[in-house]
């Protein structure tokens, strides 16, 4: 083949592929063109377009967070399902954790809209459970001082918290729960209650969730 061929056969190459860049792009324009129109997501209402623009809001009352933000309870109606499905009341001897935690567990207590550290294991010895304990504590903490400043009498409970990433829950006819923040589709993991991640209050390397946000913005 002479150079002159060699420069012939790149130039068809490349109007070859001239012709499928058309092509491809004729064929995408006619696929937006013919597909259903782009809609937009509803307004966002005052309460949430405060915390679009400031991270957080306090002060809501139960029925401002039901209106506002009720689909971030759906991990928590299906734990309600679940024990409601078993016919169990849950008990003081469910929420133990001593018989199957070696650490990373504490026992809050929630009376009279004051939150009481009842008992804890491995928390505070180790450096990633304390973070992660601290964290867990601040958000409930902050969560019962706005339900308070908004007028709100919260129930007395009593729960246990697992601050490691594996819950490691008994299995079989086992009762036991707790609160988490990570879970399955199991039956043992259903007996779990999903909490927010200790990381929207602080984690390492990122610091402060608001922080990190006002970085990344």
């Amino acid at each position: 083949m002479t150079a002159m061929d060699g420069v012939l056969s790149w130039k068809r190459l490349s109007i070859i592929l001239i012709c499928l860049a058309i092509s491809q792009s004729l064929y995408l324009y006619y696929y937006v063109s013919s597909s259903a129109p782009f809609t937009h997501a509803p307004p966002l209402t005052p309460i949430q377009q405060h915390v679009h623009d400031r991270d957080l809001v306090d002060v809501l009352t139960q029925e401002q967070c039901d209106r506002e933000f009720g689909g971030l309870y759906a991990e928590i109606h299906k734990s309600v399902s679940y024990w409601k499905e078993i016919g169990h009341q849950i008990t003081a001897k469910d929420i133990e954790y001593d018989s199957w935690r070696r650490d990373g567990a504490v026992r809050i207590l929630i009376h009279d809209n004051e939150l009481r550290i009842l008992s804890s294991k491995g928390t505070y010895d180790n450096k990633g459970y304390r973070l992660r304990t601290f964290s867990a504590l601040s958000m409930l903490q902050r969560a019962i001082w706005s339900a308070t400043a908004a007028g709100e009498r919260l129930p007395t409970i009593e729960a246990s918290i697992i601050v490691d990433d594996m819950t490691e829950i008994p299995s079989g006819k086992d009762r036991h729960t707790a609160w988490t923040w990570a879970s399955t589709s199991s039956i043992p993991h259903r007996r779990q209650w999903l909490i927010p991640d200790f990381g929207f209050h602080y984690a390492p390397n990122t610091g402060s969730w608001i922080e990190a946000r006002r970085r990344a913005a």
